[in-house]
């Protein structure tokens, strides 16, 4: 990501600013330190399959107030 804000930190943004929005970040060079991400982001690992994101959207659907719908 460009800049000085990681996507770590851009998560945490979007969090705190629209809680009704789910996070997902994906990343094949970073791995998130424990509290790096909001606690309802999820982080999948590149490469990934469709499977694995289906599977990450639907965890986050399963989360109060984030409805999403497969």
């Amino acid at each position: 990501m460009p800049g000085e804000m990681s996507g770590f930190g851009l998560a945490q943004q979007v969090a705190a600013r629209w809680p009704h929005i789910s996070v997902v970040v994906a990343s094949g060079a970073a791995q998130p330190e424990p509290g790096q991400l909001p606690e309802t982001a999820r982080f999948i690992n590149k490469p990934f399959t469709a499977d694995v994101v289906l599977d990450t959207l639907q965890q986050i659907s399963a989360l109060p107030d984030k409805p999403f719908e497969a």
